[in-house]
């Protein structure tokens, strides 16, 4: 959705323009379409913790994404399966490998799928999702990752100290 409309001075004549929707310099500021401002908006410390990296293996929007370094710094999805692939923040587009993607090391995933409101969201086995109850079998990390606020948002909490299940 186009920003909303002004009346701008140009060259002495009132002309229609519309406000921008990510950072430009000496305009209006407009809000995207989920009436939220854009993360380029605002100044470094500022707003959430965001980092443009390369993906090493293709991200679906709302996964949970490891960072990792294969020469350069990489993301792919988090997976539970066992310690090599812990959770360290979240995606909201879709982007297949070599593409850049932003990675959120904090914030609301609005593109998740929860289990149920409420619940704690722990790192699922599956890449890149999360499930209401604990990963068991052996070899597996136990790593919670958030709490869903509704079935399609949740509240990511990075957390660094995950269970290793053993034999």
């Amino acid at each position: 959705m186009a920003g909303a409309k002004f009346l701008r001075n140009v060259a002495g004549t009132p002309t229609e323009v519309r406000g921008v929707q990510t950072s430009t310099a000496d305009e209006i500021v407009a809000l995207d379409t989920n009436g939220l401002l854009d993360p380029t908006m605002f100044p470094a410390g500022i707003g959430g913790s965001v980092v443009n990296m390369e993906v090493g293996i293709g991200v679906t929007a709302g996964d949970f994404v490891n960072i990792y370094n294969n020469t350069t710094i990489m993301c792919r999805p988090a997976n539970a399966t066992d310690a090599t692939k812990p959770c360290h923040g979240f995606v909201l587009t879709t982007e297949i490998a070599t593409a850049f993607v932003d990675v959120y090391f904090e914030g609301i995933n609005t593109a998740a799928t929860a289990s149920a409101l409420g619940a704690v969201q722990f790192l699922a086995v599956t890449d890149g999702d999360t499930v209401g109850t604990a990963p068991s079998a052996a070899g597996n990390i136990v790593q919670r990752v958030g709490v869903a606020h509704s079935l399609t948002a949740i509240s990511f909490e990075a957390n660094l100290d995950w269970i290793a299940i053993i034999a």
